[in-house]
């Protein structure tokens, strides 16, 4: 009994490792039967790329060929992604060949991880080999770049070697460029390996130096370019105070405020300056030969006021009284130097003039006067002889003042508020020819006793008065009517020429 149930489990465990045995070897054959077919695109035939199955190199493959990998449960293939295998190391120095032409090869996703059978293509895309050259300062954009892309570029805009000399960023040169070749910050289009070159300028610092804030032009300038610079003038330094620019020193000379220079270096301007100072004149109604102006500091002066000044001929006038200010004094020239800013008026007084008229005799007191003082005037004498006729005691009397005053007195006054005409009025007199006429007529009655010519006498002597008579009439009516404009000086009677027959 005990012998059969042991010959039962052998039988039951041989079966059991059997049914195992199969099942195992199935399971064997499934995980064997996964199979990828790898290739690559866009590499050119000279390129090749290695080909990684779960890390480990398996071959290279080229484009239009491809490789088969086989795995049971899963594998992670992988190939370079950049070709060739020195894209990181690349260098391009100018005058050298480009390595490669300037070409590499990129793909973007270089690594699958596949779970079943299948085919998968890698593509690579082209790049294309930057180099950025500049002499001078710091430059950026060297490297690879996608095809088609736009590779920016950009280099410092200035390179100081000195205070006064630098090198400046002009532009660029190659291409195409997205913006302006001379925008230090750009693009290069890369359709092709490109080698894009700053250019740059040397530049001179054009130094002007002026004591005041009012100069243009200093800066830097291109070597040959031509600097054109300036000062305005006057300065205003506060009241009455100025500069006035005089002329350019140091590395120009010049007396125009704004100039040009041809720049081949370091260039110093100086502007040279003249203080000046504002003398102000005031000449009220009156006449100086200076007007008021600016005046070099330290020079001399001279003004001169023009005295008297007739406003209206023989009616008013002004007469220079002093200089006040800067200068006080009663001379009419004034000198004084000018080392600080300073005024001068100066001080008149008005005067009015007095026509003094007679037709007869002299008259005093015609003249200039100060205005509202008192002015006084006469005739020398009260009377004057009428001509030829004086001989024989005909005259004229002075009768009184007219015009701008009345007076009977010889001497008289007039308040001179402005210009003022008296003119003298005469009577004709003949009291002392009557007298000369009696005597000479009892000399000719006692002739006449002694030589019996009374009667041709006493005929002559009519006639002789009716005629005398007639011509004292007509100088009585002329006394009686002066002239307007009558000098001032006593006038003569024409003489009275009595005819012949009438004696």
């Amino acid at each position: 009994m005990k012998l059969r149930v042991a010959s039962a489990a052998i039988v039951l465990v041989f079966t059991v490792l059997l049914c195992g045995s199969v099942n195992l070897k199935d399971a064997s054959a499934e995980t064997t039967l996964h199979h990828v077919e790898i290739s690559v695109q866009g590499l050119p035939s000279p390129f090749s790329t290695k080909v990684y199955v779960n890390g480990s190199f398996v071959t290279s493959v080229t484009t239009g060929r491809s490789v088969s990998v086989d795995f049971n449960t899963s594998a992670t293939v992988s190939v370079q992604q950049h070709i060739p295998e020195d894209y990181y190391s690349y260098v391009w120095t100018v005058g050298r060949a480009l390595p490669y032409g300037g070409v590499a090869y990129y793909t973007p996703s270089n690594s699958r991880t596949f779970t079943s059978s299948g085919s998968y293509t890698f593509t690579y895309y082209p790049l294309y080999f930057l180099q950025v050259i500049s002499e001078f300062g710091l430059s950026r954009g060297t490297g690879w770049h996608i095809a088609g892309s736009w590779a920016p570029i950009m280099v410092d805009t200035a390179q100081e070697v000195s205070s006064s000399v630098r090198y400046k960023f002009n532009m660029w040169k190659g291409g195409p460029l997205r913006d302006s070749p001379s925008d230090p910050v750009n693009a290069v289009f890369m359709d092709m390996p490109k080698l894009v070159q700053a250019e740059w300028v040397t530049q001179y610092y054009v130094e002007v130096q002026s004591p005041f804030s009012n100069k243009t032009g200093e800066g830097w300038y291109d070597s040959g370019s031509e600097a054109t610079f300036s000062v305005s003038t006057p300065f205003e330094a506060g009241e009455g105070i100025r500069y006035v620019f005089s002329g350019w020193s140091g590395d120009y000379s010049g007396t125009e405020s704004t100039a040009t220079v041809t720049v081949g270096g370091p260039t110093r301007i100086v502007a040279e300056w003249r203080k000046q100072y504002l003398l102000s004149i005031n000449s009220e109604e009156g006449k100086v030969d200076v007007n008021s102006g600016w005046f070099d500091e330290g020079q001399y002066v001279t003004v001169t006021a023009t005295t008297p000044i007739e406003e209206v001929a023989n009616s008013s006038r002004l007469v220079f009284s002093r200089w006040g200010g800067a200068v006080s004094t009663t001379n009419p020239t004034a000198s004084l130097v000018m080392d600080s800013p300073k005024e001068l008026h100066a001080e008149w007084f008005r005067q009015y003039f007095l026509s003094v008229q007679t037709e007869f005799g002299t008259a005093v007191g015609a003249g200039w006067y100060d205005a509202d003082s008192t002015a006084e005037f006469s005739v020398q004498s009260p009377t004057a002889p009428a001509g030829i006729w004086g001989w024989f005691g005909v005259e004229y009397v002075f009768s009184h003042w007219a015009g701008d005053l009345s007076s009977p007195a010889t001497e008289a006054s007039v308040v001179m508020h402005g210009s003022r005409v008296v003119h003298a009025v005469w009577s004709l007199s003949l009291t002392k020819f009557y007298i000369f006429l009696g005597a000479v007529t009892a000399v000719s009655i006692t002739l006449w006793k002694k030589r019996n010519l009374r009667h041709l006498i006493s005929s002559r002597l009519v006639n002789l008065r009716q005629v005398v008579e007639r011509s004292f009439v007509r100088i009585s009516q002329s006394a009686r009517s002066p002239k307007a404009d009558c000098s001032t000086t006593g006038g003569d009677v024409d003489e009275i020429r009595v005819p012949p027959e009438n004696l």
